[in-house]
């Protein structure tokens, strides 16, 4: 049966809605649907009608246009994430990517100037600052007494400088080194910077840990993720001199929009 399609509609930027992202007369045979909707929206990148930051219609209006369900339209858009054709926004729905400028590259992170370099060119955008108690893990981690210490804990989109979020962060620093943070700031200056600034106390190492794991609530609501779709998490422990722990943070980002290369060399 031909699938149904919808009476064309005009949005809020001029862009044609409805027929236009309707199947052809001849819908595939044997072929599933979510991957018929994705061939049609990747044609249309791949010729330029939809162009590098175009916004692509909510699911709703997509699924009404394609004659198929919300579920389906979302397995369309995740295939094509998933492969670099597009990029989530928080509030903002999927938006089409520069696959001219490629992934989001974290190259060679072997010292706190890489660090800064890659703050300097990438956006954090916060999402919540709190003050609350340190939970038992972070507590061990920064070394604070779990039942009486407290942190300030803040999460934020990591994004492109075009907006275009690839990763979610959250930091954590003991409340007595969190004076003087300022939200404001976040966006512009690295966290563990600002701790230096405020407190006097300098950053002399980081511990890095790279592992796989699985979205979570958190991440399939700001990330526009499936429930347990992959991540990369990145943790890093931020030491001052002396070896004493002042920051945590843990930053998620989906495969498709973030690239971590290692340069090796031989040694001599």
């Amino acid at each position: 049966m031909e699938p149904k399609r919808s009476k064309e509609a005009s949005g809020g930027s001029g862009r044609p809605r409805g027929r236009v992202f309707a199947f052809p007369p001849s819908p595939q045979r044997g072929v599933a649907l979510y991957l018929q909707v994705a061939d049609q929206l990747r044609g249309r990148i791949d010729s330029g009608e939809l162009a590098p930051g175009d916004q692509l219609p909510p699911e709703v209006e997509l699924a009404d246009g394609f004659g198929v369900s919300r579920h389906t339209v979302r397995q369309a858009l995740r295939h094509l994430r998933d492969r670099g054709y597009l990029a989530s926004r928080q509030g903002k729905g999927s938006t089409v990517r520069d696959r001219k400028r490629g992934l989001q590259v974290n190259p060679v992170i072997g010292s706190i100037n890489d660090l800064v370099q890659f703050a300097s060119e990438t956006v954090l955008k916060p999402v919540s600052v709190v003050e609350e108690p340190a939970g038992a893990e972070v507590a061990e981690l920064l070394d604070l007494e779990p039942e009486r210490s407290r942190v300030v804990r803040i999460n934020g989109l990591r994004c492109e400088r075009d907006g275009a979020v690839f990763g979610y962060t959250k930091v954590y620093v003991p409340v007595e080194l969190a004076k003087g943070l300022r939200a404001e700031t976040i966006h512009s200056v690295p966290i563990y910077a600002q701790v230096e600034r405020n407190s006097g106390i300098e950053v002399a190492g980081v511990e890095q840990r790279i592992s796989a794991g699985g979205a979570d609530e958190e991440l399939v609501e700001h990330l526009g993720l499936e429930p347990h779709e992959p991540v990369l998490k990145i943790s890093r422990l931020y030491y001052a001199t002396g070896g004493a722990p002042v920051e945590f943070a843990e930053s998620f980002h989906p495969p498709s929009a973030f690239e971590y290369v290692i340069h090796l060399r031989k040694g001599f």
